[in-house]
């Protein structure tokens, strides 16, 4: 990954959820490293490290979802609850035997039928 080499810059500027997704980031590291960790090295240490990072990235993971409104644009009477509400369910009609044939239709152009008065009889 070239990210590793790259220095970040003290003065650099950002939003609030970068750096909290770039905290969130950084922490999922430490716990990959330690789940990748040769198991017959692993201490009581390491194992309550990384039961810390897990949580901390949890406690991330909600504060983002806390920030952006998440819940509540989507629990029960949230913007998109409702729009999916409105949308309402699509219901496809089954086919039964023979629905899939187009009735014909006895109005057809050049058709006479018997009672039918602009006939000719010639």
């Amino acid at each position: 990954m070239d990210s590793v080499g790259k220095r970040m810059n003290l003065q650099e500027i950002g939003t609030r959820y970068d750096h909290y997704m770039e905290l969130r980031e950084v922490f999922m590291d430490g716990i990959d490293v330690l789940t990748r960790m040769n198991q017959s090295f692993v201490s009581d240490a390491d194992k309550a490290v990384k039961h810390k990072l897990t949580n901390a990235v949890e406690m991330i993971t909600r504060r983002l979802d806390n920030l952006s409104d998440f819940a509540d644009k989507t629990a029960n009477y949230g913007d998109l609850a409702r729009q999916v509400r409105l949308a309402g369910k699509h219901v496809t009609p089954l086919l039964t035997e023979g629905s899939d044939v187009e009735p014909k239709s006895s109005n057809q152009p050049g058709d006479t039928q018997a009672g039918d008065v602009t006939a000719s009889n010639s």
